[in-house]
């Protein structure tokens, strides 16, 4: 399994990239699983309500939300949305290894997890994806783990990642500040066509 880490600041284009990553993926018949996160902010730029769209199947869910324009008001979390979207994939790699099974062969295309945005959550072992980044490390079942991260914790996860005894050589950061979203694409379906 490789991991690549999408990172740059807010605004940079994380979710855009991860749109773009899921249409490709559809468009060549590469199974793409996982979430993406949907921010909605007040007319400021300020964050009050966070959703995780599961690209599986489009269905959404309220992950946080706080006050309109409260940005000094923490976020208050839904950790049923996040236990759902672990559960999808969970579900979704039993249902694909009957098939595989079924017709005798594997999915030669490769197979993609994404999980859009790990944060200060997941790196202080309190919430959010925690548990199904965790899951995905311990099973190793796609061919490219694509993590999307904030700049400033791009060597936290990092360090996350070493401690929970991934190898560097397994990490790629591309960073969106440096490449566009077209390219940062290209280099994982480089590497599954590769593999």
């Amino acid at each position: 399994m490789k991991i690549f880490l999408i990172s740059g600041p807010r605004g940079s284009g994380k979710t855009s990239f991860c749109n773009a990553l899921v249409k490709t993926a559809k468009e060549r018949g590469i199974l793409c699983r996982g979430c993406i996160e949907i921010s909605q902010r007040d007319e400021n730029g300020i964050p009050y309500r966070i959703s995780l769209c599961d690209v599986s199947n489009g269905e959404t869910f309220l992950a946080a939300s706080r006050p309109i324009g409260k940005r000094d008001v923490a976020f208050e979390f839904s950790s049923d949305a996040f236990s759902y979207i672990r559960e999808s994939y969970i579900q979704a790699i039993k249902l694909n290894a009957i098939s595989q099974h079924a017709h005798f062969g594997l999915d030669k295309k490769g197979k993609i997890c994404l999980i859009d945005e790990i944060g200060p959550l997941e790196l202080e072992n309190s919430g959010g994806h925690l548990c199904f980044l965790e899951f995905v490390l311990r099973t190793k079942d796609p061919d490219a783990l694509v993590l999307t991260v904030r700049t400033s914790l791009k060597y936290p996860l990092i360090s996350f990642l070493v401690n929970r005894e991934i190898s560097i050589n397994q990490i790629c950061n591309l960073e969106l500040d440096k490449l566009t979203i077209s390219s940062a694409c290209l280099d994982i379906f480089s590497f599954l066509e590769q593999r």
